[in-house]
């Protein structure tokens, strides 16, 4: 059966009771699918009505803890805009936003990534390095503990405004004689991912599991490894199998946390994709899609390709995903005996579509489930899980003779 990934028009709540939660996941999954399908930014008047929606939101909702995030999403979104269009009024409103954020939430834990951000805007869009320069000197100051102080240093140091936010480079590209492993940590920047009681987002947990696997590669010598991103930034879905696809990779392999309604279910479980499905899986693919999907004529014939394209690697992705499974369980019981194991499943991913090399994706535990997520906050548990997927990766490489 051929599967288009029509999606509901409420994404379900992962949080607790918090005021007006279900409200600002639903304006989040409209920004969330702009970022992912329209990339060039043309549908203006939709990207308008997110951002103005996101700033009624953080009004109407002051004391919900999504207000600070909503306003840094207008933000972006009031940037991207202009960045089509040079409406300098979108720009000045997305400066005014962030300004807002900062006034109104200063302890909060975007507030140095809000100050780090208006330094950036004043920088490359107003070529105003002087003001620029003041506002990173605001963030040494005001957060020396944040996340942003080492990139605001770096920008006064004189590195580009547009580097990356991490200079992470756990790559190994000298040698192309060796097979290429596409690493994708799932979600990134203001996409956060599920999250877990303690705070801890599903965006950090990939990309920690990334850089580890990343840097087992690169110490071996038997391949090369290189990530869909290298820090905390976002990335459309449709760019990271492009990515992939690119570089020719021999793996792309796709990292995330799962998370369950009510924070009830555990274990490890690994997809590779498939337009059919069962029921739990398609709900799943659903949250992980962001409500990215093929929609109309264009989506049509993209699903259609992409069955065309995985109906061969379809094998060599199942065997994949069987291999990373059993290595990532034999990895973590040794010392977390009560790891559960959810198998290898298929499901309608669409960061898996298009990929002309086999993929998977692993959802690493559920993040929401109290033991869970205290094994995911657990670093050691965390390298346990990319010396299991490097293990596999031998494994599978082993049996393709490569």
């Amino acid at each position: 059966m051929f599967f288009l990934f029509l999606l509901p028009a409420v994404v379900p709540q992962r949080c607790g009771a918090d005021s007006g939660a279900q409200e600002f996941e639903n304006i989040k999954a409209r920004y969330l699918k702009l970022r992912n399908t329209d990339t060039e930014v043309a549908k203006v008047s939709e990207w308008s009505a997110v951002a103005t929606d996101f700033e009624h939101f953080a009004e109407e909702h002051s004391t919900s803890k999504h207000a600070p995030t909503a306003l840094l999403d207008a933000s972006i979104a009031y940037e991207k805009i202009f960045e089509v269009n040079g409406d300098t009024q979108k720009l000045n409103r997305s400066v005014a936003v962030l300004e807002s954020l900062l006034k109104r939430y200063p302890a909060n834990s975007l507030a140095d990534d809000a100050l780090l951000r208006e330094g950036d805007l004043y920088a490359q869009r107003f070529s105003d390095s002087e003001k620029a320069q003041a506002i990173y000197q605001r963030v040494i100051r005001l957060y020396p503990k944040g996340d942003a102080v080492e990139i605001a240093r770096a920008r006064i140091g004189g590195v580009s405004t547009r580097a990356s936010r991490d200079v992470y480079e756990p790559y190994n590209e000298n040698d192309s004689s060796k097979p290429l492993i596409m690493i994708d940590p799932g979600h990134g920047g203001e996409d956060l991912g599920a999250e877990g009681a303690s705070g801890l987002l599903e965006k950090d947990v990939a990309l920690d599991i990334s850089r580890e696997l990343a840097a087992l590669i690169k110490a071996s010598g038997v391949a090369r490894a290189r990530l869909t991103r290298k820090g905390d930034e976002f990335v459309p879905l449709a760019e990271r199998t492009a990515k992939a696809n690119e570089a020719e990779a021999a793996l792309f392999i796709s990292i995330h946390s799962n998370a369950s309604p009510k924070s009830k279910l555990s274990g490890i479980q690994t997809f590779y994709l498939d337009t059919d499905g069962d029921e739990s899986s398609r709900l799943l693919a659903e949250r992980e899609n962001g409500t990215e999907g093929g929609q109309g004529a264009q989506g049509d014939l993209q699903f259609m390709l992409s069955d065309l394209v995985q109906t061969a690697k379809l094998d060599d992705s199942i065997r994949l995903g069987a291999t990373l499974q059993k290595s990532i369980l034999t990895a973590t019981r040794g010392r977390w005996k009560d790891v559960k194991d959810l198998g290898t499943r298929k499901a309608p991913f669409y960061v898996l579509v298009g990929a002309h090399m086999p993929c998977v994706l692993v959802e690493v535990l559920f993040i929401d489930h109290p033991e869970d997520g205290k094994k995911l906050s657990d670093r050691d548990f965390r390298r346990a899980v990319a010396a299991g997927m490097f293990e596999g990766i031998l494994k599978y490489l082993n049996v393709k003779g490569s």
